[in-house]
């Protein structure tokens, strides 16, 4: 059996939220609701900050693992869809080996299920200063349980979700093919995907191998060894975006720690500015060359020509690449989606980001010519499966569906064009743009939107959105917009 959304809504109930990191009672970093741990199982760290849905994803990927214990010990119990969310809650607060041997599980199996729902009261207790005493938290949370269990009708749908492929992976081989690195990922013998890496930079590399949370065994292969044939997924190097127009003319040849613009002049001001702009400093635009402009310097540096070249130096060579390269020319569509119309179009490329989800490129077309793009993402990277409409489901975390989508109006949190002032509640981010499915009935997802991937550097990817990855490409974005309203996002998978 699987989940329901009511099972996640009783969880999310009693766990609490926060936007934030935080130390819980006995010390340990937490995000959202009580994880500690992200998909690709890198821990929590004071300072992360992620969305309210995504925390939603993160809260389903470990009642998953709930359920996946569960489905065993509940075989042959026929249990409704309302007895299995109050269980899987019952059992995410507990534990699995808890409630093996509860009074709850010994009255299912014995098929007297009244005599079980009445049991819950009895997990209503905690240890307080070395004694058991009752808590009354867990006195109404079990109240809450207890009234799912008995409930008759008002069921939700399951949520239904495909195993990561990466979640089977147990093994890996790695191969050197030219300059480039290749990792065959397999589960025991079985041949699951091969990822072709451009470089060897260690982040990206290691970045990589954690997407396979149950990898066993990761071997060099010996001399002679060939690459098994097969499809390859390049993983990309980071996509810097180009700015509008050319980089901005340095007065001096080299910029770094202790620099400071003076009278009349801008370079680490615009040097700031466009570091924010990509996501990778956040502090105040000042002018002077600090721990923390030196500290995002290092950390583009590594991302675009990895470690070995991170010295914090800003000269010609880091400079250009921090204004992107131009946009290379576009070949011509074979295809109109629209005659002569102004539209967005959003497809699957076979690159994928070394977090896991899959580049996506989004462009702009006008008065039917292609104009620009830009890279994107959507979804989980666990949960990187495309689908068509009436394919996909609320709550899968999956990319959104395949269709044609109507564009909303920019919403803004602090006002047209802020980008640093205020959030919106729910964290994600300080602007969005809703769309909605065309005709509406043709799915079941629905709360979709276009938003800065705001924590990428922490919790990369959306629960299902389409996610831009920094300031400087959302401005395009509503660049392209301002021009000429274009209102219809198609999306196409080739489904």
């Amino acid at each position: 059996m699987n989940i329901s959304q009511n099972c996640l809504d009783i969880v999310k109930k009693w766990e609490g939220f926060k936007l934030e990191a935080y130390l819980d009672p006995v010390g340990i970093p937490t995000i959202g609701y009580g994880t500690i741990r992200y998909p690709d199982t890198t821990r929590v760290k004071l300072g992360d900050r992620i969305s309210e849905p995504q925390a939603e994803a993160f809260l389903k990927f470990e009642i998953d693992a709930t359920v996946k214990s569960l489905n065993v010990l509940l075989q042959g119990i026929d249990l409704n869809q309302n007895q299995f969310d109050a269980v899987v809650s019952l059992c995410y607060n507990i534990g699995v080996g808890a409630f093996s041997g509860s009074t709850i599980l010994r009255k299912l199996r014995e098929g007297d299920f009244t005599a079980a729902a009445e049991a819950f009261k009895l997990w209503n207790k905690g240890t307080v200063n070395g004694k058991k005493v009752v808590i009354d938290g867990l006195t109404n949370r079990r109240a809450d349980e207890r009234a799912l269990f008995a409930r008759s009708g008002r069921a939700a749908s399951p949520i239904v979700t495909e195993e990561s492929p990466q979640d089977r992976v147990n093994r890996i081989e790695a191969f050197r093919d030219g300059h480039k690195t290749v990792l065959v990922a397999f589960a025991d013998d079985t041949l699951i995907e091969i990822l072709e890496l451009e470089d060897s930079r260690v982040r990206e590399l290691t970045e990589t191998i954690g997407l396979y949370r149950n990898l066993k065994s990761f071997q060099i292969a010996p001399p002679g060894r060939r690459v098994p044939a097969g499809g390859r997924i390049a993983i990309g190097g980071p996509a810097i975006v180009a700015a509008a127009g050319s980089a901005p003319a340095m007065s001096k040849r080299l910029l770094q720690f202790g620099s400071e613009d003076r009278s009349g002049e801008t370079d680490v001001s615009n040097l700031q500015r466009r570091l924010k702009e990509l996501g990778y400093y956040n502090d105040g635009i000042d002018g002077d060359f600090g721990k923390l402009t030196d500290a995002a310097v290092r950390e583009f540096q590594t991302a675009v020509f990895g470690s070995a070249e991170a010295d914090g130096k800003v000269g010609p060579k880091t400079w250009q690449k921090l204004w992107g390269e131009p946009v290379a020319p576009l070949a011509a569509p074979t295809a109109t989606p629209v005659a002569g119309g102004n539209f967005l179009k959003l497809t699957r490329t076979n690159v994928k980001e070394s977090f896991g989800c899959y580049r996506l490129q989004l462009e702009y077309f006008k008065k039917g010519k292609r104009q620009d793009s830009m890279f994107v993402v959507s979804g989980q990277p666990k949960r990187q499966f495309f689908r068509t409409g009436k394919d996909s489901r609320r709550g899968s975390y999956e990319p959104l569906p395949e269709g044609k989508w109507r564009i909303r109006n920019i919403l803004w949190a602090g006002g047209p064009d802020v980008y640093d002032k205020k959030m919106f509640k729910d964290g994600i981010g300080p602007v969005k743009i809703p769309v909605d499915f065309n005709p509406k009935s043709g799915t079941d997802r629905d709360l979709i939107q276009i938003h800065i991937d705001w924590n990428r550097s922490t919790a990369p990817g959306t629960a299902g959105c389409i996610g831009v990855a920094s300031v400087a490409d959302f401005k395009r974005l509503v660049g392209w917009l301002r021009d000429t309203d274009p209102r219809e996002l198609i999306v196409d998978w080739k489904l």
